[in-house]
């Protein structure tokens, strides 16, 4: 009698897998030469899957991204046993890698359809119809003095409201801070996000961006390493979370938020999410969350000035208040010790890669705000 060998052939579920991968690759594929299909998919079906996403995970309390980091090392020890045990079955080891690739393509078929179509969209200098301006020093160099003056004047501001309610108990929610002048009472990660929630929510109604939609920002884990993160900030479609690291300064706490949850909408260019984050940031009432769009496209500006310019940078840099000037310093301080992790190096390269696997330009491409900031702040001043 005749038998089959049902390992010999492919399972439903890979065979669904490698139906889906195959529909949705086809798809990126074709949105990457049609910019109007890219723009339709990102408003619709993407906004769906990244919505979806985000309202599983949104009630629980921590963030489910980093319990996965801290866990994968245990993840992969598991994987590893489980390999070792389908060694002593040839058939049975064929059909789970087979099922494993299935997964895995089906897994990146959802992040093709959620955040890969939406790096082939129309740019947010053509969105927001933003003048063309070639950047030269002297144009760079004026922009960088309209920042800097803007947040010494905020700064001022705050500083005396500070000075004004100095015997105000701190609030036990409150995000923890570092040194620098950024430390209000009672900001919570509640608020934050919140707020930002309804600024992205007027930004959308008047450009052509996927809508707003509610969310809750979550905190990297810190069990005994603050810098066990590398990162200062990452939205992954996976659990739908955008995750701040609060070892930084709150002015950069703001700033990544903003810069993610802008991710979680859908603007997923990372020069784009720095720039959407500074335009929604600076049309806030909260003056705290002007001062943290001010002072990071400063120093997002002041670093582009000072590689072609060093001496007009000193010359403007001089100029910069005290406080704000702590809360550079502040912020520079947690990024050397960050950098200075090996596994830190390795986050970064990944990141590049994963990058440049959603057709961005790889880490590289946050220089590109500083064109974006420049057309869009020389007709201000």
């Amino acid at each position: 009698m005749l038998t089959k060998n049902k390992n010999q052939h492919l399972s439903r579920g890979a065979c669904i897998g490698f139906a889906v991968f195959f529909c949705s690759f086809t798809l990126y594929l074709v949105c990457r030469g049609s910019e109007n299909l890219a723009n339709f998919i990102n408003l619709t079906a993407s906004f769906a899957i990244r919505f979806l996403a985000a309202s599983l995970t949104s009630r629980i309390p921590f963030s489910v991204y980093g319990a996965f980091v801290l866990l994968l090392p245990f993840g992969i020890a598991v994987l590893l046993l489980f390999a070792i045990f389908r060694l002593k079955n040839s058939g049975r080891l064929f059909r789970s890698l087979i099922n494993l690739l299935s997964a895995s393509l089906l897994f990146y078929s959802g992040h093709l359809l959620a955040v890969g179509i939406a790096y082939h969209t129309t740019p947010i200098n053509q969105i927001m119809s933003l003048e063309q301006i070639e950047i030269t020093d002297e144009a760079l160099a004026a922009v960088t003095t309209y920042l800097r003056d803007e947040v010494n004047t905020i700064s001022d501001r705050i500083l005396q409201s500070r000075t004004a309610q100095a015997d105000r108990p701190s609030s036990a929610q409150s995000v923890s801070l570092n040194s620098g002048l950024f430390t209000p009472s009672c900001l919570t990660l509640a608020e934050i996000s919140s707020e930002i929630g309804s600024l992205y929510s007027d930004f959308a109604e008047e450009f052509s961006v996927p809508k707003a939609f509610s969310s809750r920002l979550k905190a990297f884990p810190n069990p005994t390493n603050p810098t066990a993160f590398s990162a200062a900030g990452k939205y992954t479609f996976y659990t739908g979370e955008a995750t701040v690291n609060t070892v930084y300064p709150d002015f950069d706490i703001v700033f990544t938020a903003a810069h993610e949850m802008a991710h979680q909408r859908g603007i997923l260019r990372e020069d784009e999410a720095n720039f959407v984050a500074y335009i929604m940031l600076s049309s806030s009432e909260n003056e705290f969350f002007n001062y943290s769009a001010a002072l990071s496209m400063y120093g997002y500006l002041g670093s582009a000035l000072y590689k072609t310019a060093p001496q007009r940078y000193y010359e403007i840099s001089e100029g910069l208040n005290e406080m704000p000037r702590a809360d550079l310093s502040a912020s520079n301080e947690v990024t050397k010790a960050v950098n200075s992790k090996a596994h830190s190096r390795l986050s970064r390269s990944l990141n590049d890669l994963l990058l440049r696997g959603r057709g961005a330009n790889g880490t590289k491409s946050y220089g590109m705000v500083t064109r974006l900031a420049v057309s869009y702040l020389i007709p201000k001043i």
